[in-house]
């Protein structure tokens, strides 16, 4: 027989009592394992709750860059297309070119303005021509979801300037 180990009252302690105690003391004391169950659920939707916020604002400053850059193509679309190059754009195709490139999930409202302006400051010859500034800025509202908070919507804008090339 293997040798026994003394600590009880008779003295002496099987090998497979002290492989329990041992296992048990590798598991952590008794009680513990509700300890982190209770733990758990408490933090557990706090955790949940940050998440989705950060993901409901990730996807607007997602939506706000991609405005960015629709902006900035419709901007460079209109000063290279003015009035006074081969081919001139209207507004109307402008906004479209602008709303092809343009993806706004969890917005509403969307609008789109194109605005020219000379670059010396005054109303003299403002237009769609070579050296003027064509402005192109696009408006729209965004909702935040966040689950067990009140939905904020926000108005954001986005905008991009360029000087008419030909």
């Amino acid at each position: 027989m293997i040798a026994s180990i003394h600590g009880t009252e008779h003295g002496l302690i099987s090998p497979e009592a002290l492989l329990r105690r041992r296992l048990r003391g590798l598991s952590g004391q008794r009680g513990q394992h509700g300890a982190m169950v209770l733990e758990t659920a408490i933090v557990l939707p706090v955790f949940i709750i940050l998440f989705m916020g950060f993901c409901e604002y990730s996807l607007a400053l997602a939506s706000f860059m991609n405005a960015t850059y629709a902006a900035r193509v419709g901007a460079r679309y209109a000063s290279l297309h003015s009035l006074s190059s081969d081919s001139p754009a209207t507004v109307a195709q402008i906004q479209a070119v602008i709303q092809s490139n343009l993806f706004l999930p969890g917005s509403s409202n969307s609008s789109i303005l194109v605005i020219y302006g000379n670059r010396s400051g005054t109303n003299v010859n403002v237009g769609n021509y070579q050296g003027d500034l064509v402005g192109v800025g696009i408006v729209w509202n965004q909702s935040i979801n966040v689950p067990f908070l009140p939905k904020k919507t926000y108005n954001i804008a986005a905008e991009a300037y360029r000087v008419i090339q030909r």
